[in-house]
């Protein structure tokens, strides 16, 4: 099973705890997560996420307030992770929802 790891690099503290949890799930579940860690320099950087997020299955989003306020994740990640659950069965986006509401009140 294929995951995508959305998060703002203001938060990159908070990706290293998260991804210490992430770890974890790593060895019990096969799961292989992606991260813009694996974008390597000369790479097209935009085709490699846009890639990762039509393979993910699963998206782990971090949010926070940098997050909510990424003209990137709110006009490219999320709609893109948005169309890819329309192509998955049985997918929930509670959370995806809630970040939109928080987002809608926030701005």
């Amino acid at each position: 099973m294929n995951g995508f790891v959305s998060y703002s690099h203001d938060d990159h503290k908070h990706f290293e705890e998260l991804a210490t949890h992430l770890a974890a799930i790593k060895r019990a579940y096969p799961v292989a997560l992606w991260t813009d860690h694996e974008i390597h320099t000369g790479s097209v950087w935009e085709q490699r996420i846009a890639d990762a997020i039509t393979a993910a299955e699963i998206f782990v989003l971090l949010v926070s307030n940098n997050f909510i306020n990424s003209d990137y994740v709110w006009n490219t990640e999320l709609p893109a992770d948005e169309h890819a659950q329309r192509r998955c069965q049985g997918c929930t986006w509670e959370a995806h929802e809630a970040a939109i509401k928080l987002h809608r009140v926030l701005t």
